[in-house]
C-alpha cells in the first residue's frame, strides 16, 4: 500500500479493528490521550474483508480551539434542528488524521505535515478567490 496521509472526517462512519479483528471505537481510545500528540495502529476492512493496518495519530485541541468547535456545533444543531450526542461533541475536541505512512514518523510530525498541507491548500484557496479564478470552466 502506498504511503498516504487522509483526513478522517468527523462525520465518516468508517468501522474501525483491532489486530484480532473486534470492532474498536475511535471515543474510547481518545479518552486516553494526554495533552501530546499520540498514536494507534487500526485496522480497517478492504473490500474483500481483509484487514488493512493504518495508523490514526490524533491530539486534544486547545482550549480555545474546542471553545470555537463547542460554539460550532451549537449553531449546526440549531440550523438542522438536530443534537449531537455527547461522544460526537468529545470526539470534536481533538484533530486526528489516518495514515499509512510508516512508523517511523511520529504522529506529532504527521500532524504537522497535515496542518502543513491545510495552510498550503487555505493559500490556493485565497488566491483563486483574489484572481476570480472560482468560475472558470474547462473544455
Amino acid at each position: 500500500m502506498p504511503c498516504a496521509l487522509f483526513y478522517l472526517p468527523k462525520t465518516c462512519k468508517v468501522v474501525l479493528y483491532n489486530k484480532q479483528g473486534e470492532k474498536i471505537l475511535l471515543s474510547d481510545w481518545l479518552k486516553t490521550i494526554g495533552t501530546k500528540a499520540e498514536e494507534i495502529t487500526i485496522y480497517i476492512r478492504d473490500s474483500n474483508k481483509k484487514l488493512i493496518p493504518l495508523r490514526i495519530c490524533a491530539a486534544k485541541k486547545t482550549k480555545e480551539e474546542i471553545a470555537v468547535e463547542e460554539k460550532r456545533l451549537k449553531r449546526l444543531e440549531s440550523k438542522k434542528q438536530t443534537a449531537y450526542s455527547e461522544d460526537t461533541k468529545f470526539t470534536h475536541q481533538f484533530m486526528f488524521v489516518i495514515t499509512s505512512l510508516p512508523a517511523s514518523v511520529c504522529a506529532e510530525k504527521v500532524l504537522e505535515f497535515y496542518r502543513l498541507r491545510w495552510q498550503v491548500e487555505l493559500v490556493f484557496k485565497r488566491y483563486k478567490s483574489l484572481l476570480g479564478l472560482g468560475n472558470i470552466l474547462l473544455p
